[in-house]
């Protein structure tokens, strides 16, 4: 099995010019014929980050919807982010089997944060007893 898409957004945002982009590929194969049968995947996920904030471009895909590109339990957003993964399944009955898989995250521009799924980006401060996620707002404020 495989599938590939890709998405170009263009626009403008009060004076600045939208150019940002998605890319998603996932391949795979399953041996039924095999005891377990198993299934190798890979997967590959690429959305732009804004590259120069001075540019008067806005180059950071924003997704229509706020998904996580990685998995439903990880806040990670659609935007600024590269992602490898690699998966393995076996199936011992009709309804149950074991899933193995491996991330590989980065950014796409150094220029340009991460940002949680529903598009709030996210920073990293101290509070109280420790190190810890918080999300800030659009204004910058922090949530």
């Amino acid at each position: 099995m495989y599938d590939v898409e890709t998405i170009w957004q263009t626009g403008r945002h009060d004076r600045l010019a939208i150019r940002g982009w998605q890319l998603t590929g996932t391949a795979g194969y399953r041996w039924p014929q095999v005891r377990l049968q198993p299934r190798l995947g890979i997967r590959i996920f690429a959305a732009s980050g804004d590259r120069d904030s001075t540019d008067g471009q806005l180059n950071t895909f924003r997704p229509v919807y706020g998904r996580s590109p990685v998995h439903d339990l990880m806040p990670m957003g659609a935007a600024n982010v590269a992602l490898l993964s690699l998966d393995g399944e076996i199936w011992f009955t009709a309804k149950t089997h074991f899933v193995l898989r491996g991330y590989a995250l980065r950014r796409v521009s150094g220029n340009d944060g991460l940002y949680a799924s529903e598009m709030a980006f996210m920073t990293r401060n101290l509070i109280k007893n420790g190190v810890g996620n918080r999300y800030a707002n659009s204004k910058g404020t922090h949530c």
